[in-house]
């Protein structure tokens, strides 16, 4: 398997993921985003967001929609995380970007 086959795998799979889960994406997971300011992580959407998604791969499809739509950038910054499920693995650090505006209305 080539990188852009497992490129393509991940992409299909992030796709697949986020249609099963849009509902939870577009009513919890992007207004969370969307209050978000400055650096955070996904600890800290877990923590402002009140219901579980189906399941729990659909935090990370709802950050790449936000990168996609421009709302956050990825930074090269890691940090322990504090979940206990997660056993402090090294989640990254995103960067909320001031000038989306006009695309959150949507959301709000």
């Amino acid at each position: 398997m080539s990188s852009d086959d497992a490129g393509d795998a991940r992409d299909a799979a992030i796709a697949q993921v986020h249609a099963h889960n849009v509902a939870w994406i577009e009513t919890h997971a992007l207004p969370a985003i969307r209050r978000m300011r400055g650096a955070f992580s996904t600890d800290d959407l877990w923590r402002v967001i009140d219901v579980a998604p189906p399941e729990p791969r659909a935090m990370g499809a709802a950050l790449v929609q936000a990168r996609r739509l421009g709302w956050i950038s990825p930074t090269a910054d890691y940090r322990p995380s504090a979940r206990v499920e997660c056993h402090a693995r090294p989640v990254r650090i995103w960067q909320r970007k001031p000038e989306d505006a006009g695309q959150l209305a949507m959301f709000a």
